[in-house]
């Protein structure tokens, strides 16, 4: 009798050191969160501030029931976080039919995001929206997209871009932070989830409105150098009408932004160009007032059609090497 009592005793402390095994490894194993996102809105972009508008619904799924990943999720690089509006769609995580809990999240705020307008007319960017998960117990969290991972609404338009396809990455989560108070030692990895949305500038439309005006320019101030020598006055007042005009619409036309754009360096390009065409002006006339006027005005067109090709072959050449890089 006693010994079938050992055993009997044997084999609950056998039992509950299993079940206690399992239930600690269950512990330790990462609870996973299903992510998606719908990008219901962009409702601008701001190079200035570098940062772009988005409202989106978050949807996130999980197993674990002491966990509320709505509460834990964290937007890593907000622009004016406390002017965000964050609200989740239900009260409290919803039960599906498998047993799962599900919560919708919507955020309407403002992203940092860098934008650089070196290409500018034909610049690309990338907007990034990163999240993570704050979540701090013995139990890991991390992320892993959806069977949707990243949809956007149908009519999403953004003024001056085309919407690319947009993607959601998750990455592996890091070490614990080395960084507080010692009892952040045992505090969970976190996880990182990243939205990309690409976006382009319609470089057709915006090429046509604001190269083509600096060709046009260019080249009508070239036309002085055609004029005969007894012309002089409107030699150089079209010249530098011309000159004065590019500056202008530069003015008008060119980006607001401290990096030197594409279009930047064309307008130098346009305005290097004038500027030799004045200076064949002044040569030639020196030369026709020394008697030397039909050579001269014979190297003005000749000067004119060169600086002309070269107009057109410089601008072809900074738009490509802007364009394919």
């Amino acid at each position: 009798m006693r010994m079938i009592v050992a055993l009997l005793c044997v084999l609950y402390l056998a039992l509950g050191s299993a079940a206690h095994a399992q239930d600690a490894e269950a512990q330790r194993a990462p609870a996973e969160i299903a992510l998606g996102i719908y990008i219901n809105n962009i409702p601008a972009i701001d190079p200035e501030t570098n940062s772009f508008e988005l409202d989106a619904f978050f949807r996130l799924t999980w197993d674990d029931p002491t966990l509320d990943p709505v509460r834990t999720m964290e937007v890593a690089n907000p622009y004016h976080g406390w002017q965000a509006r964050i609200t989740p769609v239900f009260d409290s995580p919803q039960r599906l039919e498998d047993g799962r809990f599900f919560n919708i999240l919507r955020y309407q705020g403002r992203f940092a995001a860098p934008l650089d307008l070196g290409d500018y007319p034909f610049d690309r960017h990338v907007l990034r929206v990163v999240l993570r998960d704050t979540h701090t117990g013995a139990r890991a969290v991390i992320y892993r997209p959806d069977s949707a991972p990243a949809a956007i609404a149908p009519d999403v338009t953004l003024k001056s871009y085309r919407i690319g396809t947009p993607s959601l990455t998750v990455t592996d989560p890091g070490p614990p932070p080395e960084f507080g108070p010692t009892a952040l030692a045992g505090a969970s990895t976190t996880s990182r989830a990243e939205l990309t949305i690409p976006l382009s500038r319609n470089g057709a439309v915006f090429g046509t409105k604001t190269i083509f005006p600096i060709l046009v320019i260019v080249v009508m101030g070239l036309l002085a150098l055609f004029l005969d020598h007894d012309l002089a006055s409107a030699r150089v007042g079209l010249l530098a009408t011309t000159l004065l005009s590019l500056i202008v619409l530069q003015l008008s036309t060119a980006p607001s932004s401290h990096a030197l754009t594409l279009l930047d360096t064309l307008f130098i390009l346009g305005r290097l160009i004038l500027a030799i065409g004045l200076l064949r002006v002044v040569l030639s006339h020196h030369a026709h007032l020394h008697g030397g006027g039909a050579a001269a005005l014979r190297t003005d067109r000749s000067a004119a059609l060169a600086l002309i090709c070269a107009l057109f072959a410089g601008t072809v050449a900074l738009s490509a090497a802007h364009v394919l890089i």
